[in-house]
């Protein structure tokens, strides 16, 4: 017989779970279980005593309409191979959904793996992006780039994280209604989970003045060296600009390859991304559809479609 209970033991015996269903790079997972999932709840299903499936409540702050909400961002959900098909997932869905509800809780998020089953549960979707892979790294001659410079965050004092915070929520602001809050926990959460996988995060300026922010990891496999930016926040005049520094980021790391994951609704309307970007770098990349981003609303009589088109969270845990 299944039950479902919240997890308190030793989380060595849910790292195990992990590294056995989740193909995570070590640092990634060392990151998460050092940092982040000390302060989550997890939920866990048992047959007998043994663990069989798992699902992660990441607790966040997030800007509502102006105010700030707790929410609940759901990870590692999964099933033992052998466990699978028999209801468990559903059955621990609705728990924490049950769960959170109970605790006032207006929404909750989640990246999807597979969008038609969590459709099945309520689920909409809130937030797209798009993967850009570069075929060549290759830098335009003739673009103008001076206006633009970038800073590593990872030396900031507290000051300068809590004024980027202050900063960056009033971007997000001016486009969004809905997005997780940036405060100094956040931004040194931020900064160690790309710092474990050799990379970081880029403070974007234009003539002095912050208006985003990009993430990188650098992977390194036999004589191959990869830059994945996972995380971009820029305004649209910049995007072109941005990019080409993010090439030339990219080929004073001595990187082979470049992917770059881009919000779709950094350019309003948003399906004219795809158009602006093949207009800037042509046949020298190919676009793929990104994870995005589903929602769940616990408000009595009203789903998530209010959230559409007004919500920001490129957050990875």
């Amino acid at each position: 017989m299944i039950t479902y209970d919240f997890y308190s033991g030793d989380l060595s015996c849910i790292k195990c779970i992990w590294d056995e269903i989740f193909a995570d790079p070590e640092e990634f997972t060392g990151y998460y279980f050092d940092v982040i999932c000390k302060k989550n709840i997890i939920l866990v299903a048992w047959n007998e005593d043994e663990i069989v499936g798992m699902v992660h409540l990441n607790p966040y702050d997030v800007l509502y309409e102006g105010r700030k909400e707790k929410s609940y961002y759901i990870v590692g959900v999964c099933v033992k191979e052998k466990y699978r098909f028999h209801g468990i997932m559903r059955e621990m869905m609705k728990y924490v959904m049950e769960f959170m509800k109970n605790e006032g809780i207006k929404f909750t998020f989640l990246m999807p793996k597979d969008e038609a089953y969590y459709v099945g549960l309520g689920f909409e979707n809130i937030y797209s992006n798009i993967e850009v892979k570069y075929n060549k790294l290759v830098l335009k001659e003739d673009l103008k780039k001076e206006n633009l410079s970038f800073e590593n965050i990872s030396k900031y004092s507290d000051e300068n994280l809590s004024y980027m915070g202050s900063e960056l929520n009033r971007i997000l602001g001016e486009k969004f209604s809905y997005y997780s809050k940036r405060d100094i926990k956040y931004l040194r959460e931020f900064i160690m989970e790309h710092e474990c996988q050799s990379g970081g995060v880029m403070a974007i300026y234009n003539q002095d003045m912050l208006t985003g922010y990009f993430s990188y990891d650098i992977y390194v496999q036999q004589d191959k060296k990869d830059m994945y930016v996972e995380r971009f926040c820029t305004n649209d005049t910049d995007i072109e600009n941005v990019l080409e520094h993010i090439k030339e980021f990219a080929i004073g790391n001595e990187c082979d390859t470049l992917c770059v994951t881009i919000p779709n609704d950094t350019i309003k309307p948003s399906n004219n991304l795809k158009e602006k970007l093949i207009e800037i770098e042509g046949k020298n990349i190919k676009i793929y559809k990104g994870k995005g981003i589903m929602a769940y609303s616990f408000i009595e009589g009203q789903d998530v479609g209010f959230m559409k088109n007004k919500s920001f969270f490129d957050e990875i845990v």
